[in-house]
């Protein structure tokens, strides 16, 4: 079961706010064992003055933390899951046997895991590297020329349905804008992506931003110390996610009204 981590330290929490609670503490306790309404009315006021301080100084503290950070939404996610203590505990210590040996630190990990999946194509298309045999098959089951196909343009209306129909998910690219955000702000984003995928389409030219892909590695079975016992997974921006639904449809939309189905 999932446990809320809350961590120790907050860095909001300044030698001169410490003062300030362990003051107003004493206070309390005083306030408890009086009954003079000035002690009480006191001690009211100075809780209300103290409760300023803090928000003050959160806000502070986070506004520093997003204007040093390289990504504003990103920070301000975890700012959030902080406050909340959604935030997850932290990972176990991770060894991984590579050919340089036993690896600890986190950066040669990293590296590690970049060179193995960047060759983990090159093995699978040495399986299967007669693609002119393929090709060959290809043009024996339809041998007659079938149409080009034409890229209707894209509507604001189609692009909202599409993002619409987005898994709510909280996950997101190197962006780090979820679906869940997409959502929201739907109608608003609609103009721009829509001109962004009809030029795509004109130019017949997939944006290069839209390729971009954190790579994690996911653990399958087997010792996780072998690097062969994990698998990658793509997180891609949503914008990407929602071109290629807009090209699919396309593509379906030409099979049926085309004679391949027929053949």
């Amino acid at each position: 079961m999932f446990k809320s981590y809350r961590p120790k330290h907050n860095g909001w929490i300044t030698k001169g706010i410490r003062i300030l609670c362990q003051r107003k503490r004493d206070l309390y306790s005083i306030y408890r064992h009086s009954n003079s309404p000035k002690v009480k009315e006191y001690y009211k006021k100075y809780s209300v003055i103290l409760k300023k301080v803090i928000i003050d100084a959160k806000k502070g503290y986070y506004d520093k933390q997003r204007e040093l950070s390289s990504n504003d939404v990103r920070t301000t996610w975890n700012i959030i899951k902080n406050i909340t203590g959604r935030t997850r505990p932290t990972v176990a210590k991770m060894e991984i046997n590579s050919d340089a040996g036993m690896l600890t630190n986190i950066n040669d990990i990293s590296k590690a895991f970049n060179i193995y999946f960047a060759n983990i194509d090159e093995d699978l298309n040495s399986n299967f590297s007669d693609v002119s045999k393929a090709l060959q098959s290809l043009k024996k089951s339809y041998p007659e020329s079938t149409s080009k196909i034409k890229l209707i343009p894209i509507t604001e209306i189609e692009v909202i349905e599409i993002i619409t129909s987005l898994k709510n998910k909280n996950s997101s690219g190197y962006d780090g804008i979820p679906n869940n955000i997409l959502k929201h702000c739907a109608n608003e984003i609609s103009k721009p992506l829509t001109s962004t995928f009809n030029l795509s389409l004109a130019t017949k030219v997939f944006p290069d931003r839209f390729k971009y892909a954190i790579i994690r590695p996911i653990y399958k079975k087997g010792d996780k110390s072998i690097m062969t016992n994990y698998r990658p997974i793509s997180l891609l921006i949503s914008c990407s996610k929602i071109l290629e639904t807009i090209m699919l449809n396309r593509l379906y939309q030409y099979l049926q009204t085309s004679e391949i189905l027929a053949l």
